[in-house]
């Protein structure tokens, strides 16, 4: 940055924020400006720096996702062909976070095939889980068009898709690192049933109960709707 330094800290900041400070007076704590505040369900590992935008790596509730945050203020739409080895980590990243709606106004994005279903996967299908859920539960989500191989040269092994995603209001009463953790563990044990996926969430167990939702149930089978249910009776009964 020109004249300004980032500086990745814990001071005053167990999970660590990011701040900017001028550079010739970057020791002066009483000069830097939160980028990125601290938020205690948010751990900060790393940070890259590019032109248009910071890219921040996290983890909340035990999962790792990407934050991208743009210098400008203004809205913009983010169109890209994602390489498949992180395409799935940056959708997330632009998806995540406490506040919404994001700066973004549109996503237009390239994916494997088989991570384009899991984006617009509907329940009780095999692709459906927690990156159907979050995209789902923010935007609208849709396949723009399929891509066939023979479009690359050298073609790959997989087909791809264009997926297009607009943002949604956010539902009032639902924490974002709530209802990452629930999908989180519910479906990283797929095949049980909530009672045993989920007993590891504090409070779980009291909430489906409240909404109705039979334990038995495996993760696949409840309505994004049903999760949202879950993730605000677990803020309400904190």
């Amino acid at each position: 940055l020109d004249e300004r330094m980032l500086i990745r800290t814990n001071w005053q900041a167990q999970n660590f924020r990011i701040v900017v400070a001028p550079l010739a007076g970057c020791g002066d704590r009483t000069l830097w400006r939160d980028v990125v505040p601290h938020d205690a369900d948010v751990f900060l590992q790393s940070m890259d720096v590019f032109r248009d935008f910071l890219a921040v790596n996290e983890r909340s509730g035990g999962l790792l996702r990407i934050r991208v945050q743009p210098w400008s203020g203004e809205p913009f739409h983010i169109a890209s062909n994602l390489p498949y080895n992180v395409g799935t980590a940056l959708a997330v990243g632009w998806l995540s976070g406490e506040e919404w709606p994001p700066a973004w106004k549109s996503l237009t994005l390239m994916f494997q095939r088989e991570v384009a279903d899991r984006i617009v996967a509907k329940p009780g299908t095999d692709a459906y889980g927690r990156l159907a859920i979050l995209a789902q539960w923010r935007c609208e989500a849709r396949i723009a068009m399929p891509v066939h191989r023979s479009a690359f040269t050298p073609p790959p092994k997989v087909m791809s898709a264009v997926v297009h995603l607009t943002p949604k209001e956010q539902p009032d009463g639902v924490r974002m690192a709530t209802l990452e953790a629930l999908p989180g563990a519910a479906f990283g044990q797929r095949r049980k049933m909530l009672r045993q996926s989920l007993k590891g969430v504090r409070g779980a167990a009291e909430a489906m109960e409240q909404a109705g939702i039979a334990a038995e149930r495996r993760p696949e089978t409840l309505e994004i709707e049903e999760w949202l249910g879950l993730a605000r009776l677990l803020e309400t009964n904190r």
